[in-house]
């Protein structure tokens, strides 16, 4: 019985996610090693209605690239902290760590670590500008049946293993900052 609750919180820490919320402060990592180890108000924070207010560090680059011009070619912004602006199209619905930016037909995710930022999912509709820094990530086929199992366990929608066919490579965004406006 250890054993796998050992695995299942460490599989939890494998593909778990992480934000903050305004006043949220960090959370000490070592809080996160287990879902009942997570801060009290964790679900508080998800569902708080208003998501407006800065996360994270504070921005420092001075002017937004353009999210078409960043996925035309990925690679020269590879490893480089980018700032993009767009809207909060959905949001992690477990651990609030992730949201995904839209522009236009555009779209990346802006990923932090449990505990860094928290973002309501009433995020979603709402202007984000983002920060970070551009990462590709390369998955072999076996890590992207876990990876979308994941995503699809987090979103309650049934995943069919046979559908991945090969790896998965995708860039995303390393959270480090981001501010959320009105709607």
């Amino acid at each position: 019985m250890k054993t796998v609750v050992l695995l299942i919180a460490l599989m939890m820490l494998m593909f778990s996610c992480s934000s903050e919320q305004p006043g949220m402060g960090k959370v000490d990592k070592a809080e996160l090693s287990s879902a009942e180890e997570a801060p009290k108000d964790w679900d508080q924070l998800l569902a708080n209605p208003n998501p407006v207010g800065e996360y994270g560090a504070n921005l420092e680059v001075s002017e937004d690239i353009d999210l078409a011009t960043i996925l035309k070619n990925p690679t020269e912004y590879m490893g480089k902290r980018v700032r993009v602006s767009g809207n909060v199209v959905d949001t992690c619905p477990m651990r609030g760590c992730w949201i995904d930016v839209a522009e236009g037909d555009n779209k990346i995710r802006f990923k932090v670590k449990d505990g860094d930022m928290i973002f309501p999912l009433s995020a979603k509709g709402h202007q984000a500008t983002v920060e970070g820094i551009m990462e590709k990530i390369e998955l072999d086929q076996e890590k992207a049946v876990r990876y979308l199992a994941h995503l699809a366990e987090e979103k309650g929608e049934s995943f069919d293993s046979s559908s991945v066919t090969g790896p998965l490579t995708y860039w995303r965004i390393n959270g480090k900052g981001a501010l959320i406006a009105r709607r």
